[in-house]
């Protein structure tokens, strides 16, 4: 695992209200306690960077910008996992959600994370909490070159597990979603969410462009050359693959989730404030 530098720092604002309709997560607004994360995605920008920056004021933060904001979900962990190891140490996640558990603000949490089970008991007095994790597949191969830092597969789905027997609303983002993979990946990873009790599938292709285009190809170069010389093609000119593999990667996903009768959106509950 690459060293990580540790800085705490003092931020001027914490939630940032999203501007264009969220068609996937559902946010109205969004917060990040912490920038960057130790999980090393190699499909994130924050892997290019080598210090996780901890927002020590978050709390104060929520507090304040609480008061002025419209009736909204608010996603947290929109960017940076907030349930990555340094949670384990500053909190900041858990004082947030204790936080907001006593506003009547409904609440999406974005996360790979099992440490998410140590805040069980404040997340089930949230206001219709949604718990989504991301898994882009179930092979061991795929899981440590993609996301090498992170808890397993298998981990992720058994939390996910525990979370819909407590009556959360959980599901899988297989975000981003990998062009080229046989259909059979897709239907091992759906198949498994809806026996670990997923209530939806959220989808959304792979994004590659500028530096981390290059690192992410430099890292599966090895483990997957076939999709390495793919990839070459497919972003060859931009960062998005071309419509008509987009409609077929969408196809496919949203058949084998009609044959285990798994939604391919959150369905959600009505909002107050």
């Amino acid at each position: 695992m690459k060293k990580m530098n540790i800085k705490q720092i003092q931020v001027h604002q914490l939630i940032t209200k999203i501007t264009k309709k969220d068609k996937i997560f559902h946010g109205n607004y969004t917060l990040d306690p912490y920038q960057n994360c130790s999980f090393g995605c190699i499909y994130c920008d924050s892997t290019l960077d080598d210090t996780i920056y901890v927002k020590i004021n978050s709390l104060k933060l929520l507090k304040e910008e609480l008061p002025h904001l419209n009736t909204g979900r608010i996603i947290v962990g929109s960017v940076h996992d907030p349930y990555q190891p340094l949670e384990k140490k500053f909190q900041l996640t858990h004082d947030i959600l204790n936080n907001l558990s006593k506003t009547d603000y409904p609440v999406h949490i974005l996360t790979k994370s099992a440490t998410i089970l140590d805040d069980l008991p404040i997340i089930k007095k949230l206001t219709d909490p949604i718990v989504t994790f991301t898994i882009l597949g179930l092979q061991e191969k795929l899981w440590k070159t993609i996301e090498p830092h992170t808890p397993s597969p298998l981990k992720r789905l058994q939390t996910m597990k525990t979370l819909s027997g407590e009556g959360i609303t959980t599901g899988i983002a297989i975000i981003p979603t990998l062009p080229n993979f046989p259909d059979q990946h897709f239907k091992e990873l759906i198949q498994s969410a809806k026996q670990y009790q997923a209530s939806y599938i959220l989808h959304k292709p792979l994004f590659l462009q500028g530096q981390q285009k290059q690192e992410f190809l430099k890292k599966i170069k090895t483990t997957y050359p076939k999709i390495f010389q793919d990839y070459k093609i497919l972003y060859q000119n931009s960062p998005l693959i071309p419509s008509n593999i987009e409609e077929e990667l969408t196809t496919t996903i949203q058949k084998i989730c009609s044959s285990v009768n798994l939604p391919t959106s959150i369905q959600l509950k009505k909002m107050k404030k």
